[in-house]
């Protein structure tokens, strides 16, 4: 059914170099897709294994979605929803509608490469997942560690947790070399959970050199232990199950070679404006000019 839609439903313009689907092949698609991914959220309701927020619409975020993926183009200047098929839009989508996410909140992206299109979660993305699934109050705390700060944690030896004991920070040490950073982030009754990152996991993380971790910037080093202070969260809530197998930007890091990541960042977002580039350096794909949550 996709292809023949996609054979009528083509128009060529200019040298005839490019095609792309008419208003009626792209209504044909949203509309199959739409009704796909419905369906899948009427039985995963029924069977009680999926509740959203309570602000969150899932026909205004789909509508959101297919407005992003009308511009998304793969690194050959194809349309995503030209080459896409209505399986793997609707997977992707699917991914977003389960984790509560919105394109119009900047939660996540939809990028192409691999021959297919993925959702990307985004680092506002997985505080709002870790709100959601874990229970977090407020905002993420998060803070440097410079080299002669007066800092010390400690693990409980019976739960595991780790417990900030102190943090002093020398004066003389802001600005200067970084030598860790920590998250903590509040849940209900009253608990605590502290995520520390020493220097080797922090350039690791960032697929840097640790001599390079200054260069990096405090703010991307904040990100970077917010994130994996939520993804922890996530990946041991009693809805892991739900969020396996998806994406966010730290995994565009760990896909095992700079090509996949390179494909990746040539992908073709909407705009500056709508959404921040991934870049080659792994520096900067983690760093972005929206509003810090900190």
């Amino acid at each position: 059914m996709k292809e023949k839609n996609m054979e009528e439903g083509t128009q060529t313009f200019g040298n005839g170099s490019s095609e792309i689907k008419n208003a009626s092949g792209l209504q044909n698609l949203e509309r199959d897709v739409r009704a796909t991914v419905k369906s899948c959220i009427d039985a995963f309701q029924s069977e009680g294994n999926l509740c959203f927020p309570a602000d969150y619409d899932v026909d205004k975020a789909l509508t959101a979605a297919f407005v992003f993926l009308s511009y998304l183009k793969d690194p050959s200047g194809r349309s995503a929803l030209e080459f896409g098929s209505a399986d793997n839009i609707a997977a992707a989508l699917l991914d977003m509608v389960i984790q509560g996410l919105s394109v119009n909140k900047r939660q996540c992206r939809f990028m192409a490469f691999g021959g297919e299109i993925k959702l990307i979660r985004t680092y506002f993305g997985t505080i709002a997942v870790a709100r959601e699934a874990c229970g977090i109050i407020g905002e993420p705390i998060a803070c440097i560690i410079g080299r002669g700060d007066d800092f010390e944690f400690e693990t409980d030896p019976a739960s595991g947790k780790k417990r900030l004991v102190r943090h002093r920070p020398a004066l003389d040490s802001m600005g200067g070399e970084i030598v860790g950073a920590y998250c903590i982030l509040h849940l209900s009754g009253g608990v605590q959970y502290l995520e520390v990152l020493g220097p080797l996991q922090i350039s690791a993380l960032l697929g840097i050199r640790q001599e390079d971790m200054s260069r990096a910037g405090e703010k991307t080093i904040l990100r970077a232990v917010i994130n994996r202070a939520c993804r922890n969260l996530i990946d041991t809530s009693p809805d892991a199950y739900m969020y396996e197998g998806m994406y966010d930007e730290s995994d565009l890091l760990s896909m095992g070679t700079v090509p996949a990541v390179a494909e990746a960042a040539n992908a073709g977002n909407i705009s500056d404006n709508a959404v921040a580039d991934i870049k080659t350096d792994p520096v900067e794909q983690v760093r972005t000019e929206e509003r810090p949550a900190w």
